[in-house]
């Protein structure tokens, strides 16, 4: 596989807004629970925590035309393409050591060199509290809507948790409970409800909020 080129690729999608506790309306599941709307305003619905139970195998079959992609941060190209100012602060969270292990990068699924998915595997950090040190989430999961039920996300998720999955590790995969689509990706990806999130405001102050994992 070769490496998504942030930099030099028309693609880069610099005018979508992002924030460090947001993400896009149309995004698929979030890395982080607490979304932004349109509007800017917080999205405070019920969010639910997925865990894979173990590695679904199948081949990596794909509509024809279209081929998987890897991104992983790099000195040379340290933002992930697609993510507009969010990517930022991703790389800073991952050149900081903030996030806990080294694994974060991005999946992508291009068409005629133009991506119409991209999924990404975020490390722990002090936000997640239920995860371990090795676990890994999959999130900010998109697709494009004109490839929408082809089968793409359930690919990508399919063939990261066959990339990541490890004894030693959990795989996170956290979603809307209202997201009926997402869900069902997640279950044919070999996930399982673990519990629903819980978001925790230490002193009232909202950019030290966390999230706990409450048990069903």
């Amino acid at each position: 596989m070769t490496t998504i080129l942030a930099s030099d690729n028309k693609w880069l999608d610099k005018k979508v807004p992002f924030s460090p506790e947001g993400s896009q309306p149309e995004i698929d599941n979030p890395a982080h629970p607490i979304l932004v709307n349109s509007n800017g305003q917080s999205r405070d619905h019920e969010v639910l925590a997925f865990i894979a139970q173990t590695a679904v195998q199948v081949p990596d079959a794909l509509p024809q035309g279209m081929a998987f992609e890897t991104w992983a941060p790099t000195i040379r190209e340290p933002f992930a393409a697609g993510l507009g100012n969010y990517g930022l602060v991703l790389a800073a969270y991952h050149y900081l050591g903030i996030f806990r292990s080294r694994y974060f990068g991005g999946l992508y699924i291009l068409l005629d060199g133009k991506p119409v998915h991209r999924s990404f595997v975020i490390p722990k950090y002090f936000r997640y509290t239920f995860m371990g040190r090795n676990d890994l989430q999959i999130g900010l999961t998109w697709t494009d809507p004109r490839h929408r039920g082809a089968g793409l996300a359930t690919a990508a998720l399919r063939r990261l948790v066959a990339t990541h999955h490890h004894p030693d590790r959990k795989l996170w995969y956290i979603v809307y409970a209202d997201n009926a689509p997402s869900i069902a990706v997640s279950s044919r990806a070999g996930f399982v409800e673990a519990g629903r999130i819980r978001r925790v405001h230490p002193l009232g102050l909202s950019p030290f909020c966390r999230y706990e994992l409450q048990q069903p």
